[in-house]
């Protein structure tokens, strides 16, 4: 299958794109395998009904043998399965990687629309003549702003277990 989109082909292409590229990718080759899966199985359980129908003529089987799943009991039946396993499993670590990369996409972006509202803010704030702040003051100031921001951070895990203690 050629890629759809040359610019994913890129080392320097979205992560999203990429993401969403290799998981159309994996369900379509699990797509496939389920598909092989409908066709074989048929075939495999009249072949084998057809060989417990010799062995019965020629007195070598009981009657009353039961009739095994040949996802299980065939070497291709097995290999089919193995490989629609590990396909959906691909596709369950793509589907982690993607919520993985919403997630920091989203708290990436707060921090730029926090950093947005907050610089000009701040920066106004030490330039305005009212307050009219030394050099010591504005030397100190973005030490004591990062103090105070950092309540608005979450707690760590170790805080938080303390906290909770």
């Amino acid at each position: 299958m050629r890629c759809p989109d040359p610019t994913l082909h890129d080392p320097q292409a979205q992560p999203v794109a990429q993401l969403l590229f290799a998981t159309l990718s994996a369900r379509q080759t699990l797509d496939k395998i389920n598909a092989e899966i409908d066709r074989v199985v048929p075939i495999l359980k009249e072949q084998y009904a057809r060989s417990q129908a010799w062995k019965q003529l020629d007195g070598d089987a009981e009657p009353e043998e039961p009739i095994l799943d040949p996802l299980f009991s065939t070497p291709l039946g097995q290999k089919l399965l193995d490989l629609q396993h590990n396909t959906r499993g691909q596709l369950g670590h793509l589907a982690r990687q993607y919520i993985s990369l919403g997630i920091e996409e989203r708290q990436i972006k707060v921090f730029e629309e926090w950093s947005n509202l907050l610089l000009p803010l701040l920066s106004s704030l030490l330039d305005d003549p009212d307050l009219a702040l030394t050099r010591d003051q504005r030397r100190k100031a973005p030490d004591i702003i990062e103090r105070h921001l950092a309540v608005l951070e979450p707690p760590s895990a170790s805080s938080l277990e303390d906290a909770l203690a």
